[in-house]
């Protein structure tokens, strides 16, 4: 009888498209973008700051209603954690708001709103948790437990009522899936379709990698931010062709699970940028948390995905071949809507990995080789978890960025 072992990795993400308040995560920026032109009373955009660095732009929200804002998980899980993962949900009252603005630098103190309250979705996990099976040691196989940033969907409640700005209209569940046929309906691949948008405040240009190592050692940046808010039309890439698109990353299926993935929505840039063969427009660096729009039958533009992530490469964004890859908001919308009809009892409602990190800590575990180790579990196939292994795989596969402050 050949005994078979399974070990389930846990691999530290930190692919997504948002600029994080502590410099630990990766930022999205619109590239190849136009100036936004919306009354305040018309504008659900919402930009994220972070007060303790003279309030800099990190991420992209919408407003929901008086007081709520829809974002990306992944803008408010951030490093600085005690536990295996080292990962932490920021400090409300380390968030400010600004909103309807199209100019972040004209923000006065009634466009100014303090975060009370931060909520992740419970299934949102930033890893990517492999699990390994061999017999003797030999023919590994490898399946994907968890895909990178999965549930990558977080609420933020303010303090007072957003004054006299718009608020978004979310695609439900049954309509994301009307609007999902007719985008993928009006797919070509030798004519693709401008047929979505992004919005944000992030970044302008793709920025050459230093080639000075001290240099590289601050980390990768993309420019300066822009004061302006932005916009850009993108091709919807059916997720079939998204999930066959990223294949090619070892191992497969890291970031979509399968062709029928109804969790995450792709984009591709549907243009190249006046003067490079290389790269279109794109959303990237600061973009995060933003919406991806859509018109529905009736003209009216309505949130279909919350910018999330992608895979790693030159150009960082606007590549003419690799997706980026959002949230998809009607499978999330029941959530949304029941959690913003009440008001938390805590300030921050952590994710179940989280959650499980604070009960272990609390019982007392630690990282040391004992028969009580907390980061030493069973799974069904009676192998062992082994957390935070392997955290400098994604060098390779995902796409790591950091903004400098």
């Amino acid at each position: 009888m050949v005994n078979k072992f399974t070990h389930s990795l846990s691999v530290c993400i930190a692919l997504g498209l948002a600029g994080s308040a502590y410099a630990q995560a990766p930022t999205p920026f619109i590239i190849g973008g136009s100036e936004v032109t919306v009354a305040t009373e018309d504008n659900f955009m919402a930009s994220l700051r972070w007060n303790k660095k003279n309030e800099t732009q990190f991420c992209g929200a919408t407003v929901l209603d008086d007081r709520w804002l829809l974002t990306a998980a992944h803008c408010v899980v951030d490093g600085g954690g005690t536990g295996e993962s080292g990962l932490t949900v920021i400090a409300p009252s380390d968030i400010t708001v600004t909103t309807g603005l199209v100019d972040n630098a004209t923000a006065d103190i009634k466009d100014i709103y303090s975060a009370t309250h931060v909520v992740v979705h419970p299934d949102y996990n930033p890893l990517i948790i492999l699990e390994i099976s061999s017999g003797n040691g030999v023919n590994l196989e490898t399946e994907i437990v968890n895909t990178a940033l999965d549930n990558d969907v977080a609420l933020i409640r303010v303090n007072r009522d957003f004054n006299g700005v718009g608020k978004v209209k979310l695609a439900s569940t049954s309509a994301a899936v009307e609007l999902d046929d007719k985008l993928r309906g009006q797919w070509n691949d030798k004519n693709l379709p401008e047929n979505v948008k992004v919005q944000g405040w992030g970044v302008t240009e793709n920025k050459a990698p230093a080639e000075d190592e001290e240099e590289k050692s601050l980390n990768y940046e993309g420019g300066e931010t822009s004061d302006v808010l932005l916009e850009t039309m993108l091709a919807s890439f059916p997720i079939d062709k998204c999930y066959e698109r990223f294949e090619s990353q070892d191992p497969e299926g890291i970031f979509i699970d399968s062709p029928s993935n109804t969790t995450k929505l792709c984009t591709l840039p549907a243009r190249k940028l006046d003067g490079s063969d290389l790269m279109g427009p794109d959303a990237c660096l600061g973009d995060s948390g933003g919406p991806l729009l859509t018109q529905d039958n009736d003209s009216n533009w309505v949130q279909i995905g919350i910018v999330s992530g992608g895979s790693a490469g030159e150009p960082q964004c606007g590549s003419l071949t690799r997706p980026t890859f959002y949230a998809r908001v009607g499978t999330y919308y029941e959530w949304i809507t029941e959690s913003v009809k009440t008001v938390p009892e805590s300030a921050i409602t952590l994710p179940a990995f989280l959650e499980k990190e604070k009960e272990q800590a609390e019982q007392g575990c630690n990282d040391s080789i004992s028969a009580n180790n907390c980061n030493i579990g069973k799974n069904d196939s009676g192998g062992g978890y082994i957390g935070g292994l392997m955290l400098t795989l994604l060098g390779s596969m995902a796409w790591i960025r950091r903004k400098r402050h």
